[in-house]
């Protein structure tokens, strides 16, 4: 399934330190595959988490994936501790 992405954000603006085709991470997002270079899934959820705003989260990433996007794999990758403890809460009102 296709992301909502109302907002048109493009995926490949979140890795301006790498050289990333948006397809090709539409498409890791979306689990057609399960790596682009060295970024995997989780990876590229952490990064999505760490740069955006909850809404635009919630609007990028598919309804069928934010439960994996919100695991403690990914969670945990996050090295902004206030930034952890708000996704912790946020999974735990989302799927109690």
């Amino acid at each position: 399934m296709i992301s909502k992405n109302i907002h048109k954000i493009h995926l490949k603006d979140l890795f301006w330190d790498y050289h990333f085709n948006e397809n090709e991470l539409q498409a890791l997002l979306n689990g057609d595959v399960d790596k682009v270079g060295h970024l995997d899934r989780y990876a590229l959820y952490a990064r999505i988490l760490t740069s955006m705003g909850w809404y635009q989260v919630i609007d990028l990433i598919p309804d069928e994936k934010i439960k994996e996007a919100l695991s403690d794999e990914v969670i945990d990758k996050i090295r902004f501790n206030d930034l952890r403890e708000k996704y912790y809460f946020a999974k735990r009102l989302l799927f109690k």
